[in-house]
């Protein structure tokens, strides 16, 4: 009979026979995962993320559980999205003979997306134990498709990415930014940003940790020597 209950779409309160952390990959998996799966996304299983490839970068959506959940007290999550490449640590790798500090482009919690909507996202939260769950999985179905993913999509190609992250100020992503300048073989571009960050960490008081500092003086050198 529960499980007969759960699939009506008139039940507020989904799957609530589960504990928290079922309740809530069963939730993504029935009415959040279809309509990204139709896009090329999987979900993973051993963790409660989505994920797919795109070109040389890989898009997780990731969904974190509060670790106050309990009972049918609070069952809440928060989406993170998440970008990484493998690709850019491989080619780090071969031009340098090291790998890069991470594989990361960039990630960011729901909250701070653009344009994100709050509806029913309590201090960051989405609670299936005090909201129709019908109602969370409407706007977070929406805020997916009219903002996780332009914002995966944005991160998700070399010179988007930059500008991206230049404009706000992620001054300590500069090495690798040069990195993708390399890649699409654009010189100015590259002594754009080298630029930025010479301009802005010679203004600071507070200095960045040492290995960000050699990554840029290795970049401003082979800069000099671009034919």
């Amino acid at each position: 009979m529960n499980f007969l209950k759960n699939i009506f779409k008139n039940d507020k309160f989904l799957f609530s026979n589960l504990k928290p952390g079922e309740r809530i990959r069963k939730v993504i998996e029935s009415y959040i995962y279809p309509d990204l799966q139709r896009i090329g996304f999987k979900m993973n299983k051993s963790t409660l993320s989505i994920n797919r490839k795109v070109g040389d970068f890989k898009q997780e959506i990731y969904f974190a559980k509060n670790k106050y959940n309990n009972s049918n007290k609070v069952v809440s999550f928060d989406p993170h999205f998440f970008i990484t490449s493998r690709f850019y640590v491989k080619w780090h790798k071969k031009k340098y003979g090291i790998e890069p500090i991470n594989d990361s482009i960039y990630g960011t919690r729901a909250h701070y997306l653009p344009n994100w909507s709050h509806e029913y996202f309590n201090d960051w939260w989405y609670d299936l134990a005090i909201v129709d769950n019908n109602e969370i999985i409407r706007v977070l179905k929406s805020n997916i498709k009219k903002n996780g993913l332009p914002f995966l999509d944005l991160l998700s190609d070399k010179r988007t990415a930059i500008d991206f992250l230049m404009s706000n100020s992620k001054y300590y992503k500069a090495p690798m930014l040069i990195d993708f300048a390399f890649m699409l073989e654009d010189k100015m571009l590259a002594k754009k940003i080298l630029t930025w960050f010479l301009e802005y960490e010679n203004n600071i008081d507070n200095k960045f940790e040492e290995r960000i500092l050699t990554d840029i003086s290795i970049r401003a050198g082979l800069i000099d020597d671009w034919i």
